[in-house]
């Protein structure tokens, strides 16, 4: 009975999601008991942390497999949400998801649009923030409306994140494809003296531990000839320390302020000194500080090809990945929670 009724129904299509968060939530248990160091206890918390990295893995093979079958087929900018079964709109205007607007635009789109905030922000006087959201901070925002709040002051906010896109399938208006902020980042230093057409694209560099910024600013200034770093800080200072900071950057007079203090104080952060901050544009970035310094190596183009660089960092980096999983099943379960509130069937 139960397997004609899911030949019959197209909700099948989900359950490997709501299988992934049971195993997500079976993990989360675990772990909970990761302080009894007990070898059974320990011996458990290894054993399913190893079945979810397994999971994973095996995952990978079919949706990839499925990605390529169904991007033969697919034409445009568009392509991945097409391809995967969902509607993409004309682009422009926003999606909402969990409450968050987040930008219509494919990359080459939001390339420009952030080339124009920076223009606009130097021609103005007044700052213009881009964030990037990815599945996490649209979890938090669902749970903290004064978080939600920051991100929708931004003047620009980019789908960093395949599970977005997903979220934005399922919600029934299809984002054309996903724009990481270390891919809009590194396109608009390819762009570089393009965005203003007289000068070198200005860039002060904030956030990482101690000596990445410095590392990034050497890398960038060697490969992008249309980019000036004008400054860099770390992002550990403390509250005593952060007028210093905002004094750094406003003296150095940079067209783009790039922060990577990670996910929320890089907003918040944005957010409470827009007004200082004047004439120029700002993107938050999380990580990519780190990837721009090669101190943290990126997926194969091809793995980011099919949406799936998630994969990588979680078998690459294990220990630090696993911890954020929980939120992840939490922004699957409110993608859900969001549609059937919408009154669409699954």
């Amino acid at each position: 009975m139960l397997g004609s009724y899911l030949a019959r129904t197209r909700r099948r299509r989900w359950l490997p999601l709501w299988g992934a968060a049971g195993t997500v939530g079976l993990v989360s248990v675990v772990n909970s008991f990761e302080h009894v160091r007990t070898p059974v206890a320990l011996t458990l918390t290894r054993t399913v942390n190893g079945a979810l990295l397994g999971l994973v893995v095996g995952s990978v093979a079919v949706l990839a497999a499925a990605a390529l079958v169904r991007g033969r087929s697919a034409e445009g900018p568009g392509r991945g949400a097409a391809a995967a079964g969902g509607s993409v709109p004309p682009s422009g205007g926003t999606v909402d998801i969990l409450g968050v607007g987040v930008s219509r635009l494919t990359f080459e789109e939001a390339v420009a649009r952030a080339a124009r905030l920076v223009r606009e922000a130097g021609s103005s006087g007044e700052a213009r923030l881009i964030f990037t959201p990815n599945p996490e901070m649209l979890y938090r925002a669902a749970r903290d409306p004064g978080f939600a709040a920051e991100l929708g002051s931004a003047d620009m906010l980019v789908a960093d994140g395949v599970g977005v896109v997903w979220a934005s399938r399922v919600l029934g208006a299809a984002l054309p494809e996903r724009v990481s902020g270390v891919d809009l980042l590194t396109r608009l230093m390819e762009k570089g003296g393009e965005v203003h057409g007289d000068r070198p694209l200005r860039i002060f560099l904030l956030g990482s531990h101690p000596g990445v910024a410095e590392e990034a600013a050497a890398r960038m200034t060697e490969r992008y000839d249309g980019v000036s770093v004008v400054g860099w800080h770390h992002g550990y200072f403390s509250p005593e320390e952060e007028a210093g900071v905002l004094s750094a950057v406003r003296r150095a007079r940079p067209d783009l302020l790039v922060v990577g203090l990670g996910s929320p104080r890089q907003e918040k952060w944005l957010v409470r000194h827009r007004a200082a901050l004047g004439g120029m544009a700002a993107v938050g970035v999380g990580g990519a500080l780190d990837v721009l310094s090669g101190r943290t190596r990126r997926a194969p183009a091809w793995l980011r090809r099919l949406g799936l660089e998630w994969v990588y960092r979680i078998l690459s980096q294990p220990r630090a990945r696993l911890g954020r999983v929980p939120a992840l099943a939490g922004f699957v379960v409110e993608v859900f929670r969001a549609r059937l509130a919408r009154g669409r069937a699954l």
